[in-house]
């Protein structure tokens, strides 16, 4: 969906490393966590014109809250996302035909 001014997922801990050449960032070793979700992933950065295209996926860590017992069993589950767009302005779609991560050299 598109990007929203007033929305933000905090992570504590955010950890990549980027193969620069061409004009581009890669990275295939995205990892990031906080006390709810985990997140990895793989992508580009167009040095350029600051555009991003990204494959996070985001993982459901968090026991849910007792109102939403529900919640619950969706522990565990990792989403494949696309993130897409200008940097500090990205567009996040589910999809979930979504190729693997590349492996790690």
């Amino acid at each position: 969906r598109p990007f929203h001014d007033n929305e933000s997922t905090p992570l504590g801990d955010v950890a990549v490393s980027f193969q620069v050449g061409g004009g581009r960032a890669r990275f295939a070793d995205l990892f990031g966590r906080s006390a709810a979700i985990g997140l990895n992933g793989f992508g580009e950065i167009d040095l350029a014109s600051g555009v991003i295209d990204a494959v996070p996926r985001w993982t459901l860590l968090a026991v849910a809250p007792a109102d939403q017992p529900q919640l619950g069993s969706l522990r565990g589950v990792t989403v494949p996302m696309r993130a897409t767009g200008p940097a500090g302005r990205v567009d996040w779609l589910l999809d979930a035909n979504l190729p693997a991560p590349p492996a790690r050299r």
